[in-house]
């Protein structure tokens, strides 16, 4: 069951998300993108504070790893305040495509900073991902003309 764990949680985060595009395009009608900013923080903040509490091993952080969380935050409020704007602005098929980078990115990141190499499978997957992504936008803009 251990070795299920981490499918189990990918599968959340990505049901998470997919709630949290359809929440912010459903929210974009009524309130300020800053407004809608703060929701997600709020929430974010007590899900990481509950699972601070329940695993009981905090540690301190030191002055570096508290300044580059400092700067880790700072990004997310920056890319959180553009993707609300975004959703706002919008059509949300045409900014899925966008959200594909984020595999790519993923995957850079992980390659300079861990020194993961992307297996066969990795690869095919994240590939038949995006091209999926970008046919069904491709056809859903020409059925739309």
């Amino acid at each position: 069951m251990d070795r299920y764990i981490p499918a189990i949680i990918a599968l959340l985060a990505a049901i998470s998300i997919a709630v949290q595009h359809i929440i912010l395009r459903y929210l974009r009608l009524t309130d300020h993108h800053l407004v809608i900013v703060n929701y997600f923080s709020y929430t974010i903040g007590v899900l990481s504070l509950t699972t601070l509490l329940v695993q009981q091993s905090f540690q301190l952080p030191s002055l570096s790893d508290c300044l580059v969380l400092i700067l880790l935050g700072g990004i997310g409020l920056f890319t959180q305040i553009a993707l609300t704007k975004a959703y706002q602005l919008a059509a949300a098929s045409l900014l899925s495509l966008y959200t594909y980078s984020q595999i790519i990115f993923g995957s850079v990141f992980g390659l300079l900073s861990f020194k993961e190499i992307p297996d066969i499978f990795s690869i095919s997957a994240a590939s038949f991902i995006i091209i999926s992504g970008y046919l069904s936008y491709k056809y859903k803009s020409n059925n739309l003309i």
